[in-house]
């Protein structure tokens, strides 16, 4: 794919991003995150190297399992915020210096612990929220303790997750 087109479908799913975070509908929501995701694969399979297309699409994943969720398709949810960790796994382990990567990983474990946890609504899988929590809060113990005085990484780690 062409630098110039594959710059132009990158703006195409961010609109599509834009578009079903802001629709209060749930329905519509799901067919432009879709569309938008859609995009981002065929871009992140085009250039398996770029990790900037590697970040959106994950970013594409969490777009829809937040939606998902809102609408009460937790299981759904779930699978899309799965994808979006093995993504940014991947980022993180290449990049192991990144902060952006690892606190963006950070964040992901967060989702899939909110989304197992006791609070409802959930899956109430209280095993699996804990171990989503504990590689969350692994990485904001990692962050805080790299930099000192990085105040992102101070709240990160002080916030009550």
């Amino acid at each position: 794919m062409e630098p110039a087109n594959h710059q132009s479908m990158a703006s195409l799913a961010s609109l599509y991003a834009a578009i079903a975070r802001e629709d209060p509908d749930t329905a519509r929501s799901l067919v432009n995150a879709g569309k938008g995701l859609s995009i981002l694969e065929r871009l992140a399979a085009a250039a398996p190297s770029n990790l900037e297309s590697s970040r959106d699409l994950a970013d594409g994943h969490s777009m829809l399992g937040t939606i998902l969720a809102r609408g009460n398709q937790l299981a759904q949810a779930l699978e899309q915020f799965r994808k979006s960790v093995v993504i940014r796994e991947a980022l993180a382990a290449g990049q192991p210096l990144n902060v952006r990567d690892q606190r963006q990983l950070m964040i992901a474990y967060s989702k899939v612990g909110e989304l197992l946890g006791p609070a409802p609504p959930s899956l109430q899988d209280a095993a699996g929220a804990v171990a989503s929590f504990n590689k969350m809060l692994a990485i904001a113990d990692k962050l805080a303790a790299a930099d000192r005085h990085d105040k992102r990484a101070a709240f990160d780690h002080a916030w009550p997750w």
